[in-house]
């Protein structure tokens, strides 16, 4: 009778470790996506010409005398 138990309690351990895995995994996979959806935005800002100007000759208001 107590192997029974024993038995069942291990299970019981056991699917909550697979648990504990499962929501890490979706976890990592969200954090994942969010970094790759972020990196793509940015390379798509820069790659239209929306991102900021890296050009050293750039000027802005302040410095054209306006």
């Amino acid at each position: 009778m107590s192997f029974r138990s024993e038995a069942e309690e291990s299970a019981s351990a056991f699917a909550v470790a697979v648990a504990f895995a499962v929501a890490f995994a979706v976890v990592l996979a969200f954090a994942l996506a969010v970094a790759l959806a972020v990196a793509l935005a940015v390379a798509l800002a820069v790659a239209s010409g929306v991102g900021p100007g890296f050009s050293p000759d750039t000027k802005d208001h302040h410095q054209c005398g306006l």
